[in-house]
């Protein structure tokens, strides 16, 4: 694909399958893709952790601290955001390893590109369907669509060089990766989808992530920790909500 944007692909090492897979469909479509080391969350030293991650944030708006390979999940993007700032790129695909892409996709890259320009970030996949209809494509290959309140998946979407400077100030990861409405909230983020997403997921690869093995719980949750977890949903979560809604609604997202 002639002028193609820059495509990041975020890979552990070990995960050989996936980089594999990725290769096979960018070559297929033509398009080229740099692999960007994932973060591994394991690796990182008590300091390393505390410097690039914020335990009491992420308790108050998810109501637990992130697991190791969340927080890997994280910085990896991160990652990502500082590498477009430093280098002034205006905006990119960011895929994790394990997306499949549909066909035609390479072919209206830059229509999804010059169509969402009021936006800083749009999903290209999504495990939940936007609500807000806004426009269709010139082409009326796909519509543009905005979300009300939740939507989740880092999975595959367009950042813009706006979006990466204002997800950046964020000082330490505070929420998860896929968290868009709380990054819009903290940083005044605008995110759009395009439906039907060009994008999903390969199921046989999903399945078998290091990244979400990093660190994963296999032992049942205390008393305690589960007492915590109700109160917060009870008492928490449905302030944060309604604060949350507010401030979205105050910035016209």
């Amino acid at each position: 694909m002639a002028n193609q944007p820059p495509i990041y692909v975020i890979n552990m090492e070990q995960d050989l399958e996936r980089l594999k897979s990725m290769s096979t469909q960018m070559n297929a479509a033509g398009l080229t893709f740099e692999r960007i080391e994932a973060v591994d969350g394991r690796s990182l030293s008590a300091d390393d952790r505390k410097k690039l991650y914020s335990d009491s944030w992420c308790h108050l708006f998810h109501g637990r601290s992130a697991g190791d390979g969340e927080i890997g999940v994280g910085l990896s993007h991160r990652k990502i955001y500082k590498k477009m700032v430093d280098e002034a790129i205006e905006w990119a695909v960011i895929f994790e390893d394990d997306v499949a892409l549909l066909p035609n996709f390479s072919e209206y890259l830059a229509e999804i590109e010059s169509s969402t320009r009021d936006f800083d970030m749009v999903q290209l996949f999504s495990f939940r369907q936007p609500e807000k209809p806004l426009r269709l494509a010139p082409s009326g290959r796909f519509e543009i669509k905005t979300y009300h309140n939740l939507h989740a998946s880092a999975a595959a979407y367009l950042m813009r060089l706006p979006g990466a400077k204002k997800l950046s100030r964020i000082p330490r990861m505070r929420v998860l990766a896929d968290r868009w409405c709380w990054m819009s909230v903290m940083t005044g983020l605008k995110c759009c989808a395009i439906i039907p997403f060009p994008i999903t997921l390969d199921k046989n690869l999903s399945l078998n992530s290091s990244v979400s093995k990093v660190g994963a719980e296999t032992s049942t949750p205390s008393k305690s920790k589960r007492l915590g977890k109700n109160i917060w949903r009870l008492l928490v979560l449905p302030w944060l909500n309604f604060v949350k809604l507010l401030m979205l609604r105050s910035r016209g997202l």
